[in-house]
């Protein structure tokens, strides 16, 4: 995929590292329902995966990336081996194992994972309801899943982590994390506000080992507590640093070491301010 993206850039004289971003975090978010849609979008220009994203700009990317696809398993395999849903899972039946009575809220950037999750956990009976740029009532999404004692479980986009309360849960998984630090806080913020009566709240990170988001977690995120510390003004304190860090890692191929030494060098300019 990254190989695609660089040609694709090359050849239209585009900048690396804007198109790499979203489709590299797309498939770590989750490869299933990445390349599921990307060979749905082959014949079809517009792209829909995020709720704040210019549907104009990367068509043609989209086509170049469906082509890619044709090199990858078929989707039941890949959904066999989503190793990232079954600890997911997992996460979600040992958290209800202690607390019987409790809901847990899933953030996901992208449109596809929510749909994938949805559909998955349906199928092992994990109630769900979901929430996005699409959803036409937001508040009554809120109220059902609330006052609904079937469904356990919330999956929003991002247009949840924004002016709504959901206090009346103590627990929230980010199935994928934003590099933005703005995101995690307005996430962890929906549930640690006024009205929260848990003496604690759980905060439950998933992402592949040895990747990129393993890397910014443990040497950036992890490091410096960015979950646990509630640091009102993230933006202002983080986010120049993060912008230039996202920059960095996708503006050409780096190695792991590479990756780790600019998220090293982040850190420590963060720490710093």
């Amino acid at each position: 995929a990254t190989d695609a993206i660089l040609a694709h850039a090359f050849m239209n004289n585009l900048p690396v590292g804007f198109l790499t971003v979203t489709p590299q975090r797309m498939l770590a978010s989750c490869l299933p329902a990445t390349v599921q849609h990307w060979r749905k979008k082959a014949e079809n220009i517009g792209y829909e995966d995020t709720d704040n994203f210019d549907e104009g700009s990367v068509g043609p990317l989209i086509q170049a990336l469906s082509l890619v696809t044709n090199d990858f398993p078929s989707h039941e395999t890949l959904e066999e081996n989503d190793t990232k849903f079954n600890g997911f899972v997992k996460e979600l039946n040992e958290y209800f194992a202690e607390h019987s009575n409790e809901k847990i809220i899933v953030f996901s950037t992208f449109r596809p994972t929510l749909e994938y999750l949805k559909r998955r956990l349906l199928n092992k009976n994990i109630s769900c309801i979901v929430m996005h740029g699409k959803t036409e009532d937001r508040n009554e999404a809120v109220e059902k899943f609330k006052n609904d004692t079937t469904i356990r479980v919330f999956l929003s986009s991002e247009v949840g982590s924004e002016g709504i309360d959901l206090q009346f849960c103590r627990c929230v998984v980010n199935y994928d994390l934003p590099w933005n630090p703005m995101r995690v806080e307005q996430r962890i913020g929906r549930i640690d506000r006024l009205g929260q009566e848990a003496n604690s709240i759980s905060v439950i990170n998933i992402f592949h080992q040895d990747t990129i988001d393993d890397r910014i977690y443990s040497k950036l995120y992890d490091r410096l507590k960015l979950c646990e510390a509630a640091l009102g003004g993230f933006e202002d304190i983080l986010g120049d640093e993060i912008q230039k860090l996202t920059r960095a890692l996708f503006s050409s191929k780096l190695s792991a070491k590479e990756e780790i030494a600019q998220i090293e060098t982040t850190q420590r300019a963060i720490e710093n301010r």
